[in-house]
């Protein structure tokens, strides 16, 4: 397969490249009728940038009766058939929800009781093609499994269900999960063919999570699960300017997931913010008697976005990998020294000629450190569209904050002891 040219983001999302290497496949049902921009959808498009809105700021417009569920899911499934199958030819989603419409307007008319409802409803998620949802296939990415019609849903789709959320679709993802050979092409899968980073074509969008990470970098869907054994969700993060959490094992239901390692594999959010992979974290949650890992499981019902301070870093020391730093008078460094500027702001005390630092638990600071159980570390990095750095350390959400904005991709590996 030809490399594609060096293509960027900014040009990519105007339609205005021609990629190789990124057309549809068989199989991957985006209807042309999702694009059909009617006077509701065209209102969604006016009072919201998809590529960009909070999960709260989403919800206040839906609170507000400013838009509907159904506008909202027809605009996202509009933008889908826009970039994915034609324009840049992402390549992310592999299938609509034939349902999802429908929810919509069932998630409407619940809104409209004026009865309590959960915290996602009405908004749209996006979910790894591994992961079983009633009345959709199944594929891992594998021919083999073009026809695997689940029995229903896993139980981290019903959780996503009960707090309202509405299952726009599957996204794609390295085949098997990246564990069908070495050498696989990250984001390459035989029944969906190659995801493209949107920042750069010729650059990977890293796996195997590659649909759900692109898909949340340009705005397909606000909320989207990725799965991951080793990596799977934090380096397509990281690759396509994201916030990821790959949780302890046993924070979430594994079943209805195609397995890899029952010791490592989990389920978690790939989002853009911090307080949106909070609330996603919150409605997923839970335990599963089929599956053991979550029998012992702490968090239950605990609220992850209660925990989010914008403080959480003030008195952090970061320890800053010396070599990593881009060399003065490049526009890397340029990106390094306003990255570090705000979270000097923040009140974190540098050290940046350390060659390992620190032990601030970036994420656990935001987000239940006081359980002893869900701790985690950070990796920042700041994408434009060929340039990207990388400061270790454990960064929080000085950068995307509670509800901040993208811009920064934030990885999370929530494996990780809390240190003084």
């Amino acid at each position: 397969m030809n490399e594609p040219p060096s293509v960027s983001r900014r040009t990519l999302l105007r339609g205005a490249a021609a990629v190789v290497g990124a057309a549809g496949v068989a199989g991957t049902a985006i209807p042309a009728a999702a694009a059909g921009q009617s006077p509701a959808t065209n209102l969604a498009h006016s009072l919201v940038d998809l590529e960009t809105p909070t999960v709260d700021q989403l919800r206040q417009l839906l609170d507000a009766r400013r838009i509907t569920s159904e506008q909202l899911v027809a605009a996202y499934l509009d933008r889908v058939h826009a970039l994915n199958a034609q324009g840049p030819s992402l390549n992310a989603v592999r299938a609509v929800n034939p349902d999802a419409l429908a929810e919509a307007r069932a998630a409407d008319r619940l809104r409209n009781t004026g009865k309590p409802h959960g915290p996602l409803l009405g908004i749209p998620v996006l979910l790894k093609d591994n992961i079983d949802v009633a009345g959709m296939t199944t594929t891992a990415g594998s021919v083999a499994l073009a026809q695997s019609h689940p029995a229903g849903d896993a139980p981290l789709v019903t959780r996503l269900r009960n707090a309202g959320a509405i299952i726009l679709g599957k996204a794609k993802l390295t085949e098997f999960a990246n564990f069908l050979t070495t050498g696989m092409p990250a984001g390459y899968s035989s029944a969906g063919g190659q995801v493209l980073n949107p920042y750069d074509a010729s650059q990977s969008p890293s796996g195997s999570s590659s649909g759900p990470a692109v898909a949340a970098a340009v705005g397909f869907a606000p909320l989207t699960v990725g799965t991951e054994t080793s990596g799977s969700i934090l380096s397509p993060s990281a690759a396509n300017s994201d916030v990821g959490i790959k949780p302890t094992v046993g924070l979430i239901s594994r079943t209805g997931i195609v397995p890899i390692a029952a010791s490592q594999d989990t389920a978690g959010p790939i989002t853009k913010t911090v307080a949106d992979a909070a609330v996603e974290l919150t409605a997923l949650t839970g335990t599963d008697p089929l599956d053991p890992a979550t029998a012992a499981n702490p968090l239950v019902g605990h609220d992850f976005t209660a925990d989010l301070r914008t403080d959480a870093l003030r008195g952090a020391r970061i320890g800053v990998v010396a070599g990593q730093v881009p060399a003065a008078g490049t526009d890397n460094r340029t990106l390094w020294d306003a990255a570090t500027a705000v979270l000097t702001a923040s009140g974190i005390a540098g050290r940046s000629s350390l060659l390992v630092a620190l032990a601030v638990l970036a994420l656990s600071g935001c987000l239940g450190a006081s359980t002893g159980y869900w701790h985690a570390t950070y990796s920042l990095t700041i994408t434009e569209p060929t340039l990207t750095i990388v400061l270790f350390a454990g960064l929080a959400s000085a950068l995307v904050g509670a509800g901040g904005t993208g811009g920064a991709g934030v990885v999370a590996q929530a494996t990780l002891e809390n240190a003084e």
